[in-house]
């Protein structure tokens, strides 16, 4: 690259700076998710990097519910002057995959399988905050589907709806392999 030193990094100067924040420990799977999501709303579970960078943060929780703000920063819009509808997915997945944390028990992982969303309206950054408002819909074994509304200003900006995959009694310290989740009576009739 032409006025760049091999050994320069090609990420911004924010981004090579020491990573803030932790993972949630074991102990936090020891908790049903709605305490979990309780737990960070107080403060008492730290912070992700990704959150911590952010600015993302729960902000409300109840059974089946959750809601997850994050400044409408500078720093997310494009160069058309709006925010990138790629941030208001992430924080869509996060009100969603919060809201079907919320009805877990300790020891369950979830993981998101899909996300749709439908923009209302653009959003330019202001000193509010993005906010979005998950609510489960549905809650089988294995399979939640959630509805997901954002909003900013007062204004509905962007409706989601997300599939999260269950996996009830297993926690993410292991592995997940897909042939023994079949059950064994799976091919009989």
């Amino acid at each position: 690259m032409e006025g760049r030193d091999a050994t320069e990094s090609p990420l911004p100067i924010t981004l090579r700076e020491a990573v803030c924040g932790s993972r949630w420990g074991l102990e936090a799977m020891e908790m049903s998710g709605l305490e979990r999501i309780r737990s960070a709303i107080e403060r008492r579970l730290p912070e992700s990097p990704c959150m911590r960078l952010s600015g993302l943060r729960p902000s409300e929780v109840g059974l089946g519910m959750a809601s997850f703000a994050m400044p409408a920063s500078p720093w997310w819009q494009l160069g058309t002057g709006v925010i990138a509808p790629g941030t208001l997915a992430f924080v869509a997945d996060a009100a969603a995959s919060g809201a079907v944390l919320s009805t877990l028990p300790p020891a369950t992982a979830c993981s998101p399988l899909d996300l749709k969303l439908n923009f209302i309206r653009p959003v330019k950054p202001s000193p509010n905050e993005i906010t979005a408002r998950g609510r489960v819909v549905h809650r089988g074994r294995t399979i939640a589907i959630v509805y997901c509304e954002l909003s900013t200003e007062g204004k509905l900006v962007a409706i989601a709806n997300q599939s999260v995959l269950v996996l009830p009694g297993r926690s993410w310290d292991k592995p997940v392999h897909v042939a023994d989740e079949v059950p064994s009576d799976a091919g009989s009739t």
